[in-house]
């Protein structure tokens, strides 16, 4: 990552650059996974479009 601290975009960003470098052909998911200050998270299954799993 060149621009700079993605801090809060991290999750997208290496989204995007899994998308863009072909790492996620063949699987029909991805979890995202994150955590806050605190005792606060998140998580969401993200089903890939048909497009980027063949």
């Amino acid at each position: 990552m060149t621009d700079g601290d993605p801090h809060t975009a991290s999750l997208p960003l290496a989204y995007d650059r899994a998308i863009a470098e072909g790492s996620l052909t063949g699987y029909t998911h991805v979890l995202f996974v994150a955590a806050g200050a605190g005792p606060s998270a998140a998580a969401a299954l993200y089903r890939l479009p048909a497009e980027t799993t063949a």
